[in-house]
């Protein structure tokens, strides 16, 4: 069946001043004041709209819930219980597990010994089923993640604990609900705190990047394939005290994964060079100390000067701020602040809330804090004059759903920058089809999904006088 879309999005006027060199500049707008010991939030798309929600692990509450966006700029959030009682919700992570196209939840709970995952089972509002991952207990689960780690097209769940001192994965089968293989892929690994995926090698395999709290280690451990795969361990830094979080992405624009990270004792945040693009070679890049009690640094692109950043938490010093890098040639950073009275605050991510092609920030206030998540819009550096005409463009995406390829067609109000990209439910780019000077009138791009899995998608486009947006469906 073919179905022919058209959506509108209204494009905010702003009048501003340019901050200094070109950095960000970013207004604060609070999601919830009445959230207790927010542990771990996430930018995803959960219901069936074209707007960026939220999701997240409550400690204190015991909660795992999502804040649904109305698509308003700045959004009104409602908030949405998916469990009630998942003890010790410590971590959560977003993906399509079973394959049918709607978002869903794998959480961490903690002081239950248990990893679960949500189905999204759709309606209005969103009503969702509970299975656990494991069938045994596993000691306070610290962080959770999600990848396709043997390539089988099924997903995968990665876990690290704090208490049993080891890095696992449990291998989905694709049923659905899936049944689920666990393999220890570290042992020793002592106060786990942080688990993440992506190729470090460049082999086409996801590797696995750690932080192990009392051990001060950063670790990778490549994927060299079989089955049962067979994982050889990489220290990428033995000395980064009390480390909390790690993040791999490529900091250096050479196109292979770095990775950055927190230092919760040592007040600090770093990244890591992989100096050969194969792991075999690091160099540790300081990036600033006194934020203390450092919980999560974060790598992405915030200014318009496309030389990554790093957004960082500091529990103890209540900050949430910015470390803008002064050229790729050079490593020197200078800190900014987004806000320096956030009580506690813990968990962080960025993504593009708003739809406006910048990326944001959530974050939120971690245990025996403010219990308030917020969120920062990243505003425009170059200043706005006047008012911007209310202009409505259109997107249509035919065929839709598709398979393996669609066309994007698009008519523009008038000339102008355009910026066209497709994301996945995580919101993460996985398509950059645009970028360049186009003139008013209708224009059409093919896009092709054979590397990508099944799934519901969003192409966004920006441009000098219209942001617009659409769901796109990939049904192979």
């Amino acid at each position: 069946m073919t179905v022919r879309l058209i959506c509108y999005v209204l494009l905010t006027t702003l009048t501003l001043s340019a901050p200094a060199r070109g950095e960000a500049e970013f207004t604060e707008f609070l999601i919830d004041s009445l959230t207790f010991g927010t542990a771990s939030v996430q930018g995803c798309f959960i219901d069936e709209d074209i707007h960026m929600d939220i999701a997240g692990a409550v400690i204190e509450d015991n909660d795992v819930v999502w804040w649904r966006s109305d698509g308003a700029d700045p959004p009104n959030w409602t908030k949405h219980t998916i469990d009630t009682y998942l003890s010790g919700a410590r971590s959560i992570y977003t993906e399509d597990i079973n394959d049918d196209g709607r978002t869903d939840v794998v959480a961490a709970s903690y002081t239950g010994r248990r990893v679960a995952w949500y189905r999204n089972e759709g309606g209005d509002p969103v009503e969702w089923t509970r299975f656990w991952v494991n069938t045994s207990y596993y000691h306070d689960p610290h962080e959770v993640c999600v990848d396709d780690l043997n390539l089988d097209g099924y997903m995968d769940v990665l876990a690290t604990s704090s208490s049993q001192h080891d890095v696992a994965v449990w291998f989905g089968d694709g049923q659905d609900p899936p049944n689920w293989t666990k393999q220890t892929v570290r042992t020793n690994f002592r106060m786990g705190k942080s688990v993440r995926s992506g190729d470090i090698d460049g082999d086409g395999l996801p590797d696995i990047v750690g932080a192990a709290l009392q051990d001060n280690d950063v670790m990778w451990f490549r994927n060299d394939g079989g089955d049962p795969i067979v994982w050889e361990p990489g220290l990428i830094d033995g000395d980064f005290y009390g480390v909390h979080r790690v993040q791999a992405v490529d900091m250096d624009n050479d196109l292979d994964l770095d990775v950055v990270g927190a230092a919760y004792l040592g007040n600090m945040v770093a990244w890591w060079e992989n100096v050969d693009g194969a792991g075999g070679d690091w160099t540790r890049h300081n990036v600033g100390y006194g934020v203390n009690k450092a919980c999560v640094a974060a790598g992405a692109l915030l200014d318009d000067d496309e030389i990554m950043d790093i957004a960082a938490t500091g529990q103890q010093s209540d900050e949430v701020s910015v470390w803008y890098r002064e050229s790729l040639t050079a490593h020197t950073w200078t800190k900014r602040e987004v806000d320096g009275s956030f009580d506690r605050v813990w968990p962080l991510d960025i993504c593009d809330l708003n739809g406006d092609g910048r990326e944001d920030i959530i974050a939120a206030s971690g245990h025996t804090g403010c219990n308030r998540v917020k969120w920062y819009r990243n505003e425009p550096t170059t200043a706005i004059s006047g008012e911007v005409p209310e202009l409505r463009g259109e997107l249509h995406v035919i065929p839709n759903p598709f398979n393996p390829q669609t066309s994007i067609n698009f008519t523009l109000n008038g000339a102008g920058h355009v910026s066209l990209a497709v994301f996945d439910s995580r919101g993460r780019e996985v398509a950059h089809l645009l970028e360049e000077h186009l003139p008013a009138g209708r224009h059409s791009v093919t896009f092709a999904g054979d590397d990508l899995a099944s799934g519901v998608y969003h192409v966004r486009l920006n441009s000098t006088a219209d942001r617009l947006a659409c769901r796109l469906v990939l049904l192979k």
